[in-house]
């Protein structure tokens, strides 16, 4: 499981008015850091969260790289907690000019950017057809991955209703999880089924896309930290003083050492959900995968896609079309099927 780009959304507005100097950054586990603040203490785990904690989880040797993180950040002060656009992407600006970013879709990533923009350490290093994270090379946010939910025209809206069911075009050109394009079409009356949604629809869909992007957070949980109640979930909706509080207590028995999951009562929550976890990562590891490598694809996608609508005009058949896409990828009735 991994933040969605409006759960990203929630966890940076709630951030948005911490001003703080830094104190510490810490390990607390492969891939997953502490960032210590007077006052407040982050985890950094890109690769399904990044929250506020109240935990005080147990840091591990540091090593030269930490060190470095804490060398180009002592002194200096958190200003900012910014996402970037509507993108599964946080910046955290500290006043001196350097930069923690996160990425948070893939393996997830946490990058130290320099104040000329250059990648001085990260926890790991990528490279991509547009980009690249390495040592001592320009950070390059990556491309968005669709239409910005909250500031999108109609126009852009109506348009993307093509070949697809309403939930399959909206989830292909618009930059939010299925799960909250299914809540949604809950919200505007609209089977998300649907083949050919009528004028009308649109409209709705097109409001209710935006109030979703827009709404006031009502945090809790659903099986699932959710930012506000979910109409599309089963589980009863509890709620929690935010919504990074929610994430802390969902994840944080994932990071406890051992000896504490047990103590002080921990062991029944730990169960209860690893349990809820184990279920919703059943339920949405298939969709999860496949949107993580769409997200990671989609130029690759979007031209393979411009290329078969090019051809298609030309009168290509379905076997010329794979041909022409290569060992990789074939076409099947209007349908481009990868073998990721």
């Amino acid at each position: 499981m991994t933040l969605s780009s409006l759960e990203t959304n929630a966890v940076a507005r709630e951030l948005a008015d911490i001003k703080a100097f830094f104190s510490k950054f810490q390990t607390i586990k492969p891939g997953v850091y502490k960032l210590r603040l007077q006052g407040t203490d982050l985890v950094l785990a890109p690769a399904y969260s990044v929250h506020s904690t109240r935990y005080q989880h147990e840091a591990k040797t540091t090593n030269s790289n930490i060190s470095f993180v804490r060398k180009s950040l002592q002194g200096s002060k958190l200003t900012t907690i910014a996402q970037h656009g509507f993108d599964r992407v946080l910046t955290l600006h500290f006043d001196n000019d350097w930069s923690i970013i996160l990425e948070l879709f893939g393996k997830g990533n946490v990058v130290l950017v320099d104040p000329d923009g250059l990648t001085r350490w990260a926890d790991h290093y990528e490279e991509w057809k547009d980009r690249e994270i390495k040592p001592k090379k320009p950070y390059i946010y990556p491309k968005s991955r669709g239409l910005n939910p909250k500031d999108m025209k109609y126009e852009e809206f109506e348009a993307i209703f093509k070949e697809k069911d309403v939930i399959r075009s909206m989830a292909s050109e618009i930059n939010l999880s299925a799960i909250f394009l299914e809540e949604a079409c809950f919200a505007a009356g609209v089977d998300k089924n649907k083949q050919k949604p009528t004028g009308a629809d649109k409209k709705k869909l097109f409001n209710a896309v935006k109030d979703l992007a827009n709404k006031e957070l009502k945090p809790g949980t659903q099986g699932v930290p959710v930012p506000f109640p979910m109409h599309v979930l089963e589980d009863k909706f509890v709620p929690r003083p935010s919504f990074n509080d929610a994430l802390d207590e969902y994840y944080a028995p994932l990071l406890l050492p051992e000896e504490e999951k047990k103590s002080g009562g921990v062991e029944h929550r730990y169960q209860e959900q690893e349990e809820a976890l184990k279920r919703f990562e059943r339920e949405a590891q298939e969709f999860k995968e496949v949107g993580d490598w769409i997200y990671a694809h989609f130029q690759e996608i979007e031209t393979a896609r411009k290329a078969i609508e090019r051809m298609r005009k030309q009168g290509k058949s379905d076997k010329e079309l794979t041909e022409a896409l290569g060992k990789k990828a074939r076409v099947e009735k209007w349908k481009l099927i990868i073998d990721a």
